[in-house]
């Protein structure tokens, strides 16, 4: 009878560490799958960004070269480059939605919106003013524009991002790998710990045939 109760105790214990075990792998999985997510959405950021300022160097050398010679081929550069920012405006929209993005870093993409448009703004009435023939005004607001120089101010808003993303990604990775190591602790002493429950059940059992 003492057998029984200790076999019973044994199999509930063992029960418990099963339920434990489980609760422990979801919890890591969602914690890692959390991170991963946040390491994704700086790995984006980081290939968007970087396209974007090419793409805008595009616009701005198409500008130039259209506004110099008046060339056409210049113009449909410069609107395909045009497209290939709204694209990646698009993709950082898309960033922008991840639900593990703090309010500060929404709050930095979305300035980073604003000064895409004026850029793109910028460029725009550049090139409007070229097309209606009035190459004096066009040369004019240009000068205007680069004493304004929103590209470094995008340039060094990205280097900000990125930095601090960085940063932010190294943190994340470490506890990907550190959430990793526990999990596997955890399950090999929830294991260790059935396996030698489980002998003394069958010693038992063996014990109370005989």
């Amino acid at each position: 009878m003492k057998n029984k109760k200790i076999i019973l105790t044994t199999i509930a214990v063992c029960i418990i560490i099963i339920a434990y075990n489980l609760f422990t792998l979801f919890k890591s999985y969602n914690k890692i799958s959390d991170k991963y997510d946040s390491v994704q959405s700086k790995y984006d950021f980081a290939i968007s960004s970087h396209s974007l300022l090419e793409n805008i160097k595009d616009a701005e050398s198409a500008k130039r070269g259209y506004l110099l010679t008046g060339n056409k081929a210049y113009l449909e550069n410069y609107y395909k480059a045009s497209f290939r920012i709204n694209f990646e405006k698009e993709r950082f929209k898309k960033i922008l939605a991840y639900k593990e993005l703090k309010k500060s870093e929404q709050d930095q993409i979305n300035e980073l919106l604003n000064l895409i448009d004026l850029k793109s703004e910028q460029l725009r009435k550049v090139i409007d003013l070229k097309n209606k023939d009035k190459s004096e005004e066009a040369i004019a607001l240009l000068k205007s524009y680069n004493a304004t120089n929103l590209f470094d101010s995008l340039e060094n808003s990205i280097k900000k991002i990125n930095s601090q993303k960085k940063y932010q990604e190294i943190k994340d990775k470490q506890i990907i790998n550190d959430t990793r190591e526990i999990t596997k602790f955890k399950l090999a002493i929830g294991h260790l710990i059935m396996l030698v429950l489980l002998i003394i059940m069958g010693l038992m059992i063996s014990e109370s045939k005989s």
